[in-house]
């Protein structure tokens, strides 16, 4: 029985130890849900937090909000997705014409918001130049410069919108938007 007892406890341990520093798994807080992401973003060397909460329990309720606390605990970006929005700006190449399908594709655009890939390191590399879907050229040279990180996310299958950090405004900006 302690044998039991011990080996059960070892595998306790190892299961908490392996999901433990986990910040990328939805969580459920107070009936909403929610995932958190440690990067660096507004510090070359120190993580801001990403985060990004779904509440509503039906499609035309949804809201999902996208957060970005820097690495001090202040809030530097905010954005909220109605859940109606992002099923408008898919209909058209997304069969969303019943509820359940609305909600099903809300919850994956949820679930993929956070994607490897949309974490862009540096935002701007040596060899990218600015073109016309670049709203401030300065801002392009700024982070060019600085080596800071980016972030995509997409609201709606025609546009992608590219943010990162203005050491010299103190805000975060957009540098891209295209299709």
């Amino acid at each position: 029985m302690k044998r039991l007892s011990i080996t059960c406890f070892t595998l306790l341990l190892f299961l908490l130890a392996c999901t433990g520093n986990r910040t990328d798994k939805a969580v459920v807080e107070k009936g909403v849900k929610a995932q958190l992401v440690l990067k660096p973003f507004s510090d070359s060397l120190m993580a801001d937090s990403f985060k990004l909460t779904l509440s509503g329990d039906k499609p035309g309720n949804m809201i999902i909000r996208f957060t970005i606390t820097s690495h001090r605990g202040e809030l530097i970006y905010s954005k909220d997705f109605k859940g109606a929005d992002l099923v408008d700006g898919y209909k058209s190449t997304v069969a969303l014409d019943k509820k359940k399908e609305q909600f099903a594709f809300i919850l994956k655009e949820y679930d993929l918001f956070f994607e490897e890939d949309n974490f862009l390191e540096p935002a701007v590399t040596e060899n990218e130049t600015a073109d016309r879907y670049t709203p401030d050229k300065e801002f392009y040279k700024e982070l060019k410069n600085s080596n800071l990180n980016g972030f995509m996310y997409r609201f709606s299958k025609d546009t992608k919108v590219y943010i990162a950090w203005s050491e010299k405004e103190k805000k975060v900006k957009v540098y891209y938007q295209c299709c």
